[in-house]
């Protein structure tokens, strides 16, 4: 005598229950971690196209940049979340300009610029960071804040047009301007060609370099 069939799933069902992979991104617990908007949450996508940078670098980083940030003018490249330009507005930066490619990030960062009530203070503006700087747009005469965090792969593959935004930002960025650049260790930042006076900290996996612009003694290699 034969067995009975097991029932068959039916395809319903097994739709029902996405792979591991399939499952949509969380969000992260992203948040400001000092200044005026202490402890508040900012939006996120958890998109695995960027990479926040984690509390405790950037806290170690803003205590670095504590004389660097009041009333500056705050460049944030490769923007992702918008968190770091965001955390310098929270600690006293006058203006800031997010620059990212993806719409939905940048989309993401317009949510937070709100969700702070500082968009009289901030521009977002959705676009591929090297081809915006090559169109050498006009930004403020006094000192800026720059902050340079791309996706680490950036640095092998777009390391001639990383070289090139960077020269471009020395160049015309007003003297007392400060620049952050994030990599992943052990990168030679050195390579980046825009001098060799680099304050160079290390948060593993992370390099954090600080540059600083002077006029009168700057070196370029």
């Amino acid at each position: 005598m034969r067995g009975k069939k097991k029932p068959r799933r039916s395809a319903s069902r097994k739709a029902a229950r996405p792979s591991r992979h399939e499952m949509p991104p969380e969000p992260r617990d992203i948040r400001i971690i000092g200044g005026n908007f202490r402890g508040r949450k900012l939006a996120d996508t958890g998109s695995i196209r960027t990479r926040p940078m984690k509390h405790r670098l950037r806290e170690a980083l803003f205590n670095l940049l504590r004389d660097e940030i009041s009333g500056r003018f705050v460049l944030d490249l490769f923007a992702g979340t918008g968190a770091v330009g965001l955390e310098a507005i929270s600690r006293g930066a006058g203006q800031a300009l997010f620059l990212e490619q993806h719409r939905g990030m940048g989309q993401v960062i317009q949510q937070n610029v709100e969700l702070l009530g500082i968009s009289a203070l901030s521009e977002v503006v959705i676009a591929d960071t090297f081809t915006w700087c090559r169109q050498d747009p006009a930004l403020p005469n006094h000192p800026w804040l720059v902050f340079c965090c791309p996706p680490y792969e950036l640095y092998a593959s777009q390391a001639e047009e990383l070289k090139s935004m960077l020269e471009w930002i020395v160049a015309k960025a007003p003297t007392s301007s400060t620049i952050v650049v994030e990599a992943e260790l052990p990168y030679d930042l050195r390579q980046l060609g825009i001098g060799t006076d680099w304050e160079e900290r290390a948060y593993p996996p992370a390099v954090i370099g600080i540059h600083r612009i002077n006029r009168d003694s700057e070196e370029v290699s």
